[in-house]
């Protein structure tokens, strides 16, 4: 019993010397009835004890959650502005940097402006003008048919403007000239236009064509 008396006693006296404001005679006779209510129950007494070391203690350990947090989150900050402070330098160095200017491609068939190159030419002529075929460029170029090599000048948008070039090649003395229809990007096979079966039948296929 002397002990719980001395324990209120420091109990009292720790209130009084940790309030900030002075104690009026009304609360210093509250907190009388209740030293005196706990000297008479000393169990109410100490359940309050322990459940503020409880409290305490819980608390203790929520700071302690919420410091180890507010470290990881300060960490993770830090490594963030580092990596914008990075990605600002690299944005400036990248606006530093010139513009690349890509040449301008020649035409095709346009002769380069520096160095040597040459051309091949098959007719002179004063009257015979077939440069209207040319105005958008033309490619000759080879197609590889069972083995044997077809040379052909690439491309027309109509079989009108293909066959009229034909003809102008056949006054040229190409005499097997004649026109190729390609659908789909594929080759189809027209025989009966070809004129070396004029006024003979056609094949039904390249291999009959090729005698095979």
């Amino acid at each position: 019993m002397k002990k719980l008396v001395l324990l209120l006693s420091v109990f009292a006296l720790t209130i009084q010397l940790s309030s900030a404001t002075p104690i009026d005679k009304a609360e210093k006779k509250r907190i009388k009835k209740e030293l005196k209510g706990y000297k008479k129950n000393p169990e109410q007494y100490k359940a309050m004890i322990t459940n503020y070391k409880t409290t305490i203690a819980s608390n203790d350990s929520t700071i302690d959650v919420t410091r180890k947090e507010m470290l990881s989150l300060n960490t993770q900050m830090v490594e963030q502005q580092q990596k914008m402070a990075k990605l600002d330098q690299e944005l400036q160095e990248c606006k530093n940097k010139p513009v690349p200017v890509c040449p301008t491609p020649p035409a095709p068939g346009a002769i380069p402006a520096t160095g040597s190159v040459y051309k091949v030419q098959f007719g002179l002529y004063e009257k015979f003008d077939i440069s209207g075929y040319f105005e958008v460029p033309k490619f000759i170029g080879v197609e590889k048919v069972d083995n044997l090599n077809a040379y052909v000048v690439s491309y027309f948008d109509t079989e009108e403007q293909a066959q009229k070039f034909k003809a102008d090649l056949r006054k040229l003395g190409l005499r097997d000239a004649f026109v190729s229809k390609y659908t789909d990007g594929a080759r189809v096979y027209e025989w009966g236009k070809n004129p070396k079966y004029k006024g003979k039948k056609a094949p039904a296929s390249l291999n009959e064509a090729l005698g095979k």
